[in-house]
Order: structure tokens, then C-alpha cells, then sequence
């Protein structure tokens, strides 16, 4: 188990793995626990750290936690957004039906990835006009 590590002994690469798989099976609450433990006992976010809690919050409809995890990218630890993370606060607008919001962002950083998101929201979303 996780706890049993030494603390000193723990990395960002352990701590990853774990945000990681608690988002694949969709507990966002304890993915979230590990990425502010991460936080308390290392001092520093990195971007392979944001990524996974990111995601989970794209696919489970948490568009205002995912907004200020993006926000506090560069407000809080001075890290440049990838194409990654502007792809998946992209697709968290996507999902929730902000198509707007979401194709405003595209165009700002355009991508296929981004570009494809938006156009399977609009199915779902039945939004043929844009799409």
C-alpha cells in the first residue's frame, strides 16, 4: 500500500501512477486526495501530475474544477498548459454542452484532437448547424 512507503522515499512518479489509475476508474475524490498530498509533502506540481486529475474531472462533468486546475497551471505554479491540457479543458467544455466555450478555445490553440472533440459534442449534443 501507498502509505506504507517512506514518505522520503516516495516520487512524483509513484504519485502519478496513482492520481492515474484513481481517475481511469472514475474517483476523482481520491485522485484529487493524492494530487494535494503531492502538493503538501513535495511543494510543486508538474504537468505529468495535472494531467490525469484533469481528465477525471473532463469525464466526470466537473467543468469548474477542471477550469481552475487550468487556471492554476500558470497562476499558481508557473507551468505552460501543453497541447494536452488545452486539449482536455477543451473536451471538459465539450462534454458538458458548453460548445461555445469550447470552440472559442480551439480557435485559440487550434488542434485536431480539440477539433474532433467538438465535433462528436455536437452529435451528442445535436447541434448539427455547428458541427
Amino acid at each position: 500500500e501507498f502509505d506504507r512507503i517512506a514518505e522520503s522515499d516516495r516520487t512524483t512518479s509513484m504519485y502519478v501512477a496513482i492520481i492515474d489509475a484513481y481517475a481511469k476508474i472514475g474517483d476523482t475524490n481520491r485522485a484529487k486526495e493524492y494530487f494535494l498530498r503531492h502538493e503538501r509533502e513535495c511543494k510543486m506540481q508538474t504537468r505529468e501530475m495535472i494531467t490525469p486529475l484533469m481528465h477525471s474531472y473532463s469525464h466526470t462533468g466537473q467543468i469548474q474544477d477542471a477550469k481552475d486546475l487550468y487556471a492554476n497551471m500558470t497562476s499558481k505554479w508557473s507551468i505552460t498548459p501543453s497541447e494536452v491540457h488545452h486539449n482536455i479543458i477543451t473536451d471538459a467544455y465539450a462534454r458538458s454542452g458548453r460548445l461555445d466555450e469550447a470552440e472559442e478555445l480551439m480557435q485559440s490553440r487550434s488542434s485536431l484532437i480539440a477539433m474532433g472533440t467538438i465535433l462528436g459534442a455536437c452529435r451528442i449534443h445535436n447541434d448539427v448547424e455547428r458541427a
